[in-house]
C-alpha cells in the first residue's frame, strides 16, 4: 500500500541521516583543545575531563540557570537556541556535547547535523536553493562528499526532520556583506528546521 511504502522510505531516509550525523559527530570529536590539555573533544568527553557546561537564559529577568539536559529538551521541542559566550568559554565543546546527547536518543524524529559557514553562505547566495530541507541537504552533500546523501536525496517521501548546529558565526563578523548573507541564510533555514547557533557575545 502507498502508506506503507512511504513509511519505509521515510525510515530509510532517517537511518541515512543518522549515519551522516554520527559520522559528522565523530569528525567534530577529533577537534583538539588548546594547551595545556591537548586532548580531542571526544577524549575529554569519554574520560569526563571537563567541567559540566552551565547555561543562563539571557531573555528573562531572572537569568535562570539551565542544565545541558534542559537545553537539549528545549531543542527537541523544535525550538532554536543561540549560545553566546566569551572567547575560550567552551561554546564549541558545549555544542559538541549537545550534539552527542541529542544523538543518544535514537527514537527522536529530528536528526541533528553540523553546518559550516561555507554551506550557509552558499545557501544565502545560490538562487537555486529553495527554503526546504532537501535543498539544504544537497548543499551539505556537496560540502562533505558523503555518499550516504544520495539515497536521502533520492527519496521522495515526507521531508525529513533535521536540526542544524552552526558553530562560530562570529568568524564572519568583520565583513558586513557576509554577515547579512549569513543572517539571511539563517532566517531562511529557520522556517524549515531548528537551529543551534554559537557566537561570541561581543561580536553578536
Amino acid at each position: 500500500a502507498p502508506t506503507v511504502k512511504s513509511n519505509i522510505s521515510h525510515s530509510t531516509t532517517r537511518r541515512g541521516l543518522r549515519f551522516v550525523s554520527e559520522s559528522l559527530l565523530r569528525e567534530t570529536g577529533r577537534k583538539r583543545t588548546a594547551y595545556p590539555t591537548d586532548m580531542s573533544f571526544e577524549e575529554l568527553r569519554a574520560h569526563n575531563v571537563y567541567l559540566a557546561p552551565s547555561f543562563h537564559e539571557s531573555d528573562t529577568a531572572t537569568a535562570a540557570r539551565l542544565s545541558l539536559h534542559k537545553v537539549c529538551s528545549t531543542l527537541r521541542r523544535n525550538r532554536s537556541l543561540l549560545l553566546l559566550g566569551s572567547p575560550g568559554s567552551g561554546k564549541s565543546f558545549a555544542s559538541y556535547l549537545i550534539h552527542h546527547q541529542l544523538n543518544s536518543h535514537s527514537r527522536d524524529s529530528t536528526v541533528w547535523l553540523p553546518a559550516n559557514l561555507h554551506v550557509l553562505l552558499s545557501a544565502a547566495v545560490d538562487k537555486q536553493i529553495k527554503p526546504n530541507v532537501r535543498s539544504f541537504l544537497a548543499l551539505l552533500a556537496r560540502s562533505h562528499g558523503a555518499k550516504e546523501y544520495a539515497a536521502i536525496l533520492g527519496d521522495r517521501g515526507p521531508e525529513p526532520a533535521i536540526g542544524l548546529i552552526v558553530d562560530g558565526i562570529d568568524e564572519v563578523a568583520g565583513d558586513p556583506t557576509v554577515v547579512k548573507r549569513i543572517a539571511a541564510s539563517l532566517q531562511k533555514l529557520r522556517t524549515v528546521c531548528s537551529l543551534l547557533v554559537t557566537c561570541r557575545r561581543r561580536d553578536y
